[in-house]
């Protein structure tokens, strides 16, 4: 019944991570400190250029090299305010100043304290690159001749990224072929830069693009492949980390590509400007966080507050752009302020129940359905009610369990031991698991073991009161699955009883068939062939006939007996004769002895019963007290007859006891037949102390069967 959807599952502790050698991380130092070097002596040279160039107005709607760069409207909207060009440009250069030294700092941290750890050292080689790019670029444009200062800017911002993408989270490299393919991607990059300082007019994305195209979507999906096949949970926490910041930079782009596509690039430069550059902070944070501090903060919340207000942005950007660019070009009209107020309004109006959608939206694909625990309960009552078959109720169970809340472990076990058998299950177990108790009317039957999610040490608060709500609802349907399991084993056992029994009265039957056919009936004639010989020596020989009739008398004794033993085995005589009670009481006194004592307790008159069940009765105590005496080595016995809805009949002795892995006998198996027959139970157990403990119940109306 058990389901199993994984052959892997998440470790809790990670392989060692990879490491760099002594010597390899002191070169590597050196070789950062150098780049640092070179980086600031590359944004010192170009800070005057950025100025100068930020102080020009691009006839574009973004400008050539940074976001900062004002068009048209942008500039006149600055002198409007009343800024000076001169301070706007001084202020976006400190902006880009903030920019690098955020980057530098991070990899200044990352190198003191992650020096041996390879995708430590990646970040922060690629750390300088990434915080100085808008600097290289003015500086390629306006001083190419300082190639090899922008150079190294190149390099670093093509290599380090697929290193660092490659080998986190632990240095390796998963699957062992993707190191080819960083080969291969960056073997391209560093060629086309070589063509490029050569001959001077081939960037190095002409040749690398194709090959980019190709393997950063493979490396991409090797980190997919690691985080499902291989990564621990500490390593999944760093993971997420890695795709907060990932998801900024990505959002970054949508934004811009929002921006230009709707026209609102001429008009709302300043928006695209902030929204990016906040994005580009954030990932700063992000990327640190997964190198050094990713237990700090519960990457699944910022995720979840990360997407949700993504999401959001995106769609009121998306609904400003609509609202500005349909009603301009439906009236003719651009920058009109009424347009931008109607704009603002029906924002202002989506705001919040569109942060609540997405919100639900999150929490539900994250959390599962936690803030609905009724949708959750009626999930799981349709479920079961749709359910027929008993077998398949426990897996519904688990499965509407684990879809609901998003968990990716369910087990459902039996019986109050919390380490019973698992009746059903579905997913990965994780290392960690919580257990909730299934009860049904105060009595516990079965325990629902839930693993918490992903990147999580335990549920939360929401998820342990709803599924103890569930606990208290999946306990009834364990019940009723119990109940079934129970009456299905019951019939099982019943139709087993029945066919012995019918196997029992043929084995009867023909045993009296040979009994009467093999030695009554060749009895019976050869006494009949005897008197016709009687008949003919009478006149002849009376002697001889008188020899006869003697031996006829002792033929026919030998029969008489032969046929009340037959009757005997049918219902013994001395229960018509002396009752039950007195039958019991005599055959008690016929196996006393000077060693065994056996006594019997009974109410001093029994009501009519059955004749099956008196039949059923003596014989049950005539081979157990024959086993007592044989077997038991006792010196005790009681046989106690007791009477309410059923006839119980106990049998004990103070013998050695039976063996706790004894197997039923001859004796044993034709009292649990006799009491089966009826409709009843016989056990059979050993006391504490010592000696054998007989119970035999039979219900009342057991003849009627």
């Amino acid at each position: 019944m058990q389901i199993v959807t994984d052959t892997r599952r998440p470790r809790s502790v990670a392989e060692p991570a990879a490491r760099l050698n002594a010597r390899l991380a002191r070169v590597l130092q050196l070789g950062w400190l150098l780049l640092q070097i070179g980086t600031l002596a590359l944004v010192v040279t170009a800070t005057p250029l950025l100025h100068a160039h930020l102080q020009t107005i691009t006839p574009n709607q973004l400008g050539e090299i940074s976001l900062a760069q004002l068009n048209a409207a942008s500039g006149a909207a600055l002198v409007r305010l009343g800024v000076p060009l001169n301070a706007y440009a001084t202020a976006a250069v400190a902006v880009e100043w903030v920019f690098l030294l955020l980057w530098l700092a991070l990899g200044t941290l990352i190198i003191s304290k992650r020096s041996r750890d390879p995708v430590g050292v990646a970040l922060a080689f690629m750390a300088a690159p990434f915080g100085s790019s808008i600097f290289a670029r003015v500086l390629r444009d306006n001083h190419p001749n300082l190639w090899p200062l922008f150079l190294a800017n190149d390099v670093g911002l093509a290599v380090a990224p697929v290193l660092f993408f490659s080998l986190f989270p632990d240095g390796r490299w998963v699957p062992h072929w993707t190191r080819w393919l960083a080969v291969v991607l960056i073997g391209s990059v560093v060629a086309s830069i070589a063509l490029g300082a050569v001959l001077g007019d081939l960037s190095f994305a002409d040749l690398s693009l194709p090959v980019g195209l190709v393997v950063w979507p493979i490396i991409l999906g090797a980190q997919v492949y690691r985080y499902r096949r291989y990564a621990s949970l500490a390593q999944r926490q760093q993971t997420k980390w890695l795709l907060v910041g990932v998801a900024l930079f990505v959002l970054n782009g949508v934004v811009a590509v929002v921006f230009l596509l709707s026209g609102l690039a001429a008009d709302y430069q300043w928006l695209n400007y902030v929204l990016c550059y906040g994005a580009g902070f954030a990932m700063i944070l992000a990327f640190g966080f997964a190198v050094l501090r990713y237990q700090l903060f519960d990457v699944d919340l910022v995720i979840n507050r990360a997407l949700v207000y993504s999401g959001l942005t995106l769609c009121l950007v998306g609904l400003y752009a609509l609202i500005v660019g349909g009603f301009g070009a439906l009236f003719q009209a651009r920058g009109d302020t009424v347009i931008a107020f109607v704009a603002a309004a029906t924002i202002a109006v989506v705001f919040h129940p569109l942060r609540q959608r997405l919100q639900r939206a999150m929490n539900r694909m994250l959390y599962g359905e936690r803030s609905d625990p009724y949708r959750v309960i009626a999930r799981l009552g349709q479920r079961l009610e749709a359910t027929f078959a008993p077998s398949e109720v426990l897996i519904t169970l688990v499965q509407t369990v684990s879809e609901s809340l998003n968990l990716p472990y369910v087990a459902l076990t039996l019986g109050q031991d919390e380490a019973g058998p698992v009746a059903a299950a579905t997913g990965t177990q994780g290392p960690d698991g919580t257990h909730f108790p299934l009860t049904y009317q105060g009595v516990l039957v079965g325990h629902l073991l839930v693993s918490p999610r992903r990147g999580e040490s335990q549920l939360a608060p929401g998820d342990r009161h709803l599924l103890t709500d569930l606990a208290q609802q999946a306990g009834l349907a364990v019940h009723g699955v119990q109940v079934m399991e129970d009456l299905r084993r019951a019939m099982a056992e019943l139709k087993g009883a029945r066919e012995q029994l019918v196997l029992a009265r043929e084995e009867e039957r023909r045993r009296l068939r040979r009994d009467l056919h093999d030695d009554l009936a060749p009895t019976l004639a050869g006494l009949a062939i005897t008197a016709g010989t009687i008949q003919t020596l009478i006149p002849t020989n009376p002697a001889k006939a008188a020899d006869l009739v003697r031996e006829q008398q002792s033929a026919i004794r030998e029969a008489v007996s032969n046929i009340r033993r037959l009757v005997y085995d049918l219902r013994p005589p001395t229960l018509d004769e002396l009752g039950l009670l007195a039958a019991v009481h005599e055959r008690a006194a016929q196996y006393s002895t000077p060693e065994l004592a056996i006594r019997v307790e009974a109410p001093a008159a029994l009501p009519a019963l059955p004749a099956a069940v008196e039949v059923a009765v003596y014989r049950i105590v005539q081979e157990a007290l024959m086993n007592v005496l044989k077997h038991a080595q006792a010196r005790n016995c009681s046989v106690r007859l007791t009477l309410a809805d059923t006839l119980v009949v106990e049998i004990m002795d103070d013998g050695k006891g039976v063996a706790n892995d004894h197997s039923a006998g001859v004796g044993l198996r034709s009292m649990r037949e006799r009491a089966a027959e009826l409709g009843g139970m016989c056990t059979i157990e050993r006391l504490a102390t010592h000696g054998t403990r007989l119970i035999v119940n039979l219900p009342l109306d057991a003849g009627s069967l």
